[in-house]
């Protein structure tokens, strides 16, 4: 009996979205990506989630991208200015 249960729980099945792990949202990303209308609503209904859910949790990492190359922008442009007093 307890097998079943943490199975249904570790499967994504009748969780909150924001109970998802970053590793169970990319697989859903994954399995969901070219569904369309009603076979993505679908998708979504059978895992208790919605479409924006997925919208956003594509947006969280693509911004994880782009913020990770801006720190290492700025990194880089500290080092520079580190760097120029320092030869002068």
């Amino acid at each position: 009996m307890q097998r079943a249960a943490n199975r249904s729980s570790s499967s994504g099945h009748a969780k909150r979205p924001e109970d998802w792990l970053l590793e169970e949202r990319l697989i859903a990303l994954q399995e969901s990506h070219g569904l369309v209308d009603e076979a993505l609503n679908g998708w979504c209904r059978e895992r208790g989630l919605f479409a924006h859910h997925l919208m956003q949790w594509r947006a969280d990492f693509c911004a994880v991208g782009v913020t990770g190359t801006r720190r290492e922008n700025a990194q880089e442009l500290r080092d520079l200015k580190q760097a120029s007093p320092a030869a002068a």
